[in-house]
């Protein structure tokens, strides 16, 4: 077995982490995936594709007989154990189409059908791959680029690369633009399933600048009316704490608004102000989840669509992120004896708010209580309640008890 290392060493980004992966098939269950072995490798080595072809042995051992890449380099706070998770996934230096091409109702009926549309759609829009493998059973075609791109500019390039080529009908994996963190198959290793070798079977000079690769695409699509795929709908929307802690009115509804739009919507690579570079106790995601539950906690009746509206600021970071805004808002226990609420949200404004001209405002930000908002002319004296807006229990003579 002979990887063609050299061939895909032009489109692995220059820094951070990638993984070779080994997956172990039964022949017995349909080649079913029984184990998905990783090996991280520092994409600063010098001897790099050495050091990959000795993944592949070290995977071959144990047990693996299928072996892919990922295109994605990772990075991963101190600490936290590595995955190969779409949030962790960082700089890119190519995109790739998946072509399966073994009769599926999906796919075409054999790669070289699959092949000979992939060219006929690229001259016609004018996008030739850089490199093009066969995986087996499919091809895989690549578009390197000459610099790395982060999260955001890879999804603005990924986007209108699949909205292009599949209003031309090419049939893509959907998941090349969806998963980040997906995994292509090595070439000069071998497809279990099929059989056969993986091998680069084209490979042209073209890497695109992304610049103007996404402006040429956009003024195409415009020329042509090609319209880019539509924006998530939002989830419908869900009902805050019962037993909020924040008295509803519209001076807090704004106040709610105010910290979110200060609050990064991810918090990877961000540092507390004043922390002097010390390393933040909780991870990225333990700041986004505390953000989202101090939120529902206030129990205002806007939490959940100035929640939806924040977090959707960092959309293109997160491929699953409604699932996730979702399952985090839904998991919180509001009862739970614990230091979340809506101070959580003033604190963490104040911690990472990077504008100088809003710190006054922020340190003069808080919730107003029932008697506040009295005084504000928002709401009714009411016997029934304190200053603070807790109830008064009296005793049957209607004395205070």
């Amino acid at each position: 077995m002979k990887i063609e290392l050299e061939k895909i060493r032009k489109f692995l980004p220059e820094t951070g982490e990638v993984a070779i992966v080994g997956m172990v098939r039964d022949p017995d269950a349909g080649f079913s995936v029984t184990a998905a072995h990783h090996v991280w490798l520092d994409l600063d080595r010098p001897d790099l594709l050495d050091y990959i072809e000795g993944a592949v042995e070290a995977l071959q051992a144990r047990g693996a007989t299928d072996f892919y890449w990922t295109p994605a380099a990772f990075e991963f706070e101190a600490g936290v154990p590595k995955r190969r998770n779409a949030a962790m996934a960082k700089a890119w230096r190519c995109f790739y189409a998946d072509l399966d091409a073994h009769g599926g109702d999906d796919g075409y009926a054999n790669p070289r059908a699959a092949l000979e549309h992939l060219f006929e759609v690229c001259q016609q829009v004018n996008l030739m791959p850089s490199c093009v493998v066969f995986t087996g059973r499919g091809v895989q075609a690549i578009w390197g680029f000459d610099q790395d791109l982060s999260v955001t500019r890879w999804r603005v390039a990924a986007d209108d690369i699949w909205t292009v080529l599949s209003h031309y009908g090419l049939k893509m994996d959907p998941a090349c633009r969806q998963d980040r963190a997906r995994v292509i198959r090595l070439p000069g290793t071998t497809n279990s399933v099929a059989g056969a070798q993986a091998r680069v079977v084209y490979e042209g000079d073209l890497i695109y600048i992304p610049r103007r690769m996404v402006r040429y695409l956009q003024v195409f699509m415009t020329q042509r009316g090609i319209m880019p795929p539509p924006e998530p709908k939002a989830p419908v929307a869900r009902a805050a704490s019962d037993d909020g802690t924040v008295f509803d009115c519209e001076t807090n509804r704004k106040t709610l608004e105010f910290l979110l739009d200060k609050i990064p919507s991810s918090f990877t690579g961000r540092k507390a102000n004043n922390s002097n570079g010390a390393v933040d106790p909780k991870s990225g995601y333990e700041r986004w989840r505390d953000v989202v539950w101090a939120a529902k906690r206030t129990g205002l009746p806007n939490a959940w669509s100035v929640v939806y509206d924040w977090a959707h600021k960092a959309a293109r970071e997160y491929d699953d992120l409604d699932e996730a805004l979702t399952r985090t808002w839904d998991s919180d226990n509001a009862g739970a004896a614990n230091a979340i609420g809506p101070g959580t949200l003033v604190m963490t404004a104040r911690q990472f708010c990077r504008r100088k001209a809003d710190v006054s405002a922020l340190q003069r930000a808080h919730f107003i209580n029932h008697g506040e908002a009295v005084l504000r002319g928002e709401a009714l004296p009411d016997e029934r309640v304190d200053w603070w807006g807790h109830q008064i229990v009296r005793d049957e003579q209607g004395e205070v008890a």
